[in-house]
């Protein structure tokens, strides 16, 4: 299947995130946004990195990021981006964490890309394509079934954000 050049790029981030994540560095130094919400510096870093591949790829669509923040222009493509989704078990040393990289055109999810923490897989989706998980042996699309614990989302619901 040909992947769409921004799916490459989320994945392209994704992966370099999860590497950053994975490595640990900066997981220690911790500060709390209020309440039980916590930003390690690691998150700082992988949005940092995300930031700068994806920018690298289409710098003229803007990022918003969970750490960073971001504007959108009304009308135009934008990524959403949490760099680890999870902070609390990833800085507690909890492997259950991971990168979440979204692209918004017209209102809607076109292009997905999540980097699954210690495991070195991505899943990613494209629009009108289906979902397909990348390990090291391979891509292989996923498919849900009745007795799978897949959880079905309707995305042809538009949302506006900007």
């Amino acid at each position: 299947m040909l992947l769409r050049p921004e799916t490459e790029a989320a994945i392209r981030a994704a992966c370099i995130a999860q590497r950053i994540a994975d490595s640990r560095e900066g997981a220690d130094d911790i500060d709390s946004k209020g309440g039980i919400d916590l930003v390690t510096r690691t998150d700082l870093n992988c949005e940092d990195a995300i930031r700068t591949e994806l920018r690298r790829s289409f710098p003229d669509q803007e990022v918003i990021g969970e750490e960073r923040g971001g504007l959108c222009r009304p009308g135009k493509a934008y990524w959403l981006v949490d760099p680890i989704c999870g902070t609390r078990p990833f800085a507690s040393n909890i492997p259950l964490y991971c990168t979440n990289i979204a692209l918004v055109e017209d209102g809607v999810v076109t292009v997905a890309a999540i980097g699954i923490g210690k495991t070195g897989e991505i899943v990613y989706a494209e629009r009108g394509q289906g979902a397909h998980l990348r390990t090291s042996s391979g891509d292989e699309r996923i498919t849900a079934k009745t007795d799978s614990n897949t959880l079905w989302i309707d995305g042809n619901t538009k949302q506006e954000v900007c």
